[in-house]
């Protein structure tokens, strides 16, 4: 994705929700994109998710490394930043025996200061052919 298209995606992208939460996910494997998408569509259908945008980002060399991350931002309504967490690791069975994920892989909730800019970060790699990112809105 060159940057004129990043700009204009990240300006369309910026309109589409409410941005008011981000974190990143970050649990040291390799996540396919189907889990990815499977287990983010169940975060985003619960009440107060209004809007889901994430981007897979590879760590440092992706073509010898296969570890991976998410940054995730969201639309969310009043009171609900403070349990995302949890939906989070409800969606990915994080608690299941044998479960390679630990809730210290999700990071802190924060507010999204300028959504703008926020999303342009998360793009920042996108160019990368291993890029991989999905949008869910609630209506």
């Amino acid at each position: 994705m060159n940057a004129k298209v990043k700009s204009g995606y990240a300006s369309w992208l910026s309109k589409q929700c409410n941005w008011n939460y981000k974190t990143f996910i970050r649990p040291y494997f390799n996540m396919q994109d189907a889990y990815i998408d499977q287990g983010l569509e169940l975060v985003s259908k619960n009440k107060g998710v209004n809007g889901l945008f994430y981007v897979k980002e590879y760590d440092f060399d992706y073509k010898t490394k296969l570890d991976n991350h998410l940054h995730l931002m969201f639309d969310l309504d009043k009171n609900i930043d403070s349990t995302i967490s949890r939906m989070i690791a409800d969606a990915f069975n994080i608690n299941a025996p044998k479960n390679y994920w630990r809730k210290n892989h999700i990071g802190k909730v924060l507010p999204v200061n300028d959504k703008y800019k926020a999303i342009r970060y998360m793009f920042k790699y996108s160019e990368n052919p291993k890029a991989h990112y999905n949008l869910f809105i609630n209506p």
